[in-house]
């Protein structure tokens, strides 16, 4: 076979019993955190909050096609990074180069790049997400429009929205240093 290799996909089955193993009393027991009523005598010098339980709220389930999305999903390679975070490193310190790759370029780049499809040529390259990001980040960004007019004087924009232009300029200027590729088909939990 000289096609090119298509990876299989498979539902996932959403599971609402489970067998149980062992003795479910007996693991109840176990799994419960019991919390003395006076807490235990601390070594000189440790932290007395660290020999207390720590008990976690019971967080339910997320649920299928309104918390868990099954949908395309869509990657930049090592060189891209590199890429992306030169132009970034102009405006942004470390941290908040990491923020913008993780929190807003790759959500809007998989969000965008799901609905247009597999076949379309603007889901090779970063371009398209990233002039949908500087859209969205300018749009949002309180007191300014898209081009940076706030009613009378000019305002300083935030550096979010600075470097999403500057990064929409790089890429253009240089398409083809900018690839995405399809990573398959993934499950990813909606954004509230």
């Amino acid at each position: 076979d000289g096609d090119s290799h298509t990876p299989e996909t498979r539902a996932y089955e959403l599971i609402e019993e489970y067998e149980p193993v062992g003795d479910v009393e007996e693991v109840r027991a176990i799994m419960r955190a019991h919390i003395p009523a006076t807490p235990p005598a601390v070594p000189p010098g440790e932290d007395p909050d660290f020999w207390l339980p720590v008990e976690y709220p019971n967080i339910p389930r997320k649920a299928l096609h309104t918390e868990v999305l099954e949908m395309n999903v869509f990657g930049i390679d090592q060189a891209t990074v590199a890429e992306v975070l030169s132009v970034l490193a102009e405006v942004l310190d470390e941290t908040e180069q990491v923020k913008f790759l993780q929190g807003h370029l790759l959500p809007t780049m998989n969000k965008h790049y799901d609905k247009l499809g597999l076949e379309d040529p603007r889901t090779k390259s970063l371009k398209y997400a990233v002039s949908k990001l500087a859209e969205d980040l300018a749009r949002n960004c309180d007191g300014t429009s898209a081009n940076g007019a706030n009613g009378g004087g000019r305002q300083r924009r935030p550096p979010m929205v600075v470097a999403a232009d500057r990064l929409r300029k790089a890429v253009s200027a240089r398409y083809e240093s900018f690839k995405v590729f399809h990573k398959g088909r993934g499950v990813v939990c909606a954004q509230a």
